[in-house]
């Protein structure tokens, strides 16, 4: 089975920082998550895959370096407030690339965790 890694942000419950339960809000997320309301620099799932994430797909990405430009200024923030670096292996077929090359969806019930890494500021 040929496999591949997926690069994910997320919180010690495997939730992603666009789904933030209530009272987690803070300021720079808030304002990230304005400044990723850009089709061109950050396109929506309707547009990078044509249709909504599927149950038990998250969003994810091919390398460490995508996750990097995805997230720039904010994943310094992000690390300080609780969320990871997630590293996950899973079988290609199970994976949905979208079409601008800069995310991916992956079954999160068909992955294995390999590492989670929390980077220093």
């Amino acid at each position: 089975m040929e496999t591949m890694r997926v690069y994910r942000i997320e919180d010690k419950f495997g939730t992603g920082p666009y789904r933030r339960r209530i009272g987690d809000n803070t300021r720079k997320q808030m304002e990230m998550e304005a400044r990723h309301c850009n089709p061109s620099t950050h396109p929506t799932e309707a547009i990078d895959f044509y249709d909504f994430h599927k149950p038990g797909e998250r969003f994810g990405f091919d390398s460490m370096q995508k996750l990097m430009a995805w997230f720039g200024p904010w994943l310094p923030h992000l690390l300080s407030i609780g969320y990871k670096v997630s590293i996950y292996e899973i079988s290609i077929y199970e994976v949905r690339s979208g079409r601008s090359g800069k995310q991916i969806m992956f079954q999160s019930k068909l992955a294995t965790k390999v590492d989670a890494k929390r980077r220093k500021r």
